[in-house]
């Protein structure tokens, strides 16, 4: 899925900071929330999506104390 398409409709979209997975480096991604699905991205003009996260009822945001401006979703 392309940014372009997704950031049509988009509930609210702009950068974060997330922690990889695997080297748990931080990295500066474009994110764009959009019907219940958090889409991310390399940069807005991305050719594909790097990722998404389907949220639900009951998931939730999150201060993280460890990370300065840190927020965590928890599923």
């Amino acid at each position: 899925v392309a940014a372009a398409a997704v950031r049509v409709g988009a509930d609210a979209e702009g950068f974060l900071v997330e922690r990889g997975g695997q080297t748990e480096t931080w990295r500066r991604r474009f994110f764009v929330l959009r019907g219940g699905v958090l889409w991310y991205f390399e940069a807005p003009d991305a050719a594909r999506a790097q990722g998404h996260v389907e949220l639900r009822p009951g998931d939730s945001v999150v201060l993280e104390d460890d990370v300065r401006h840190g927020l965590a979703l928890r599923t």
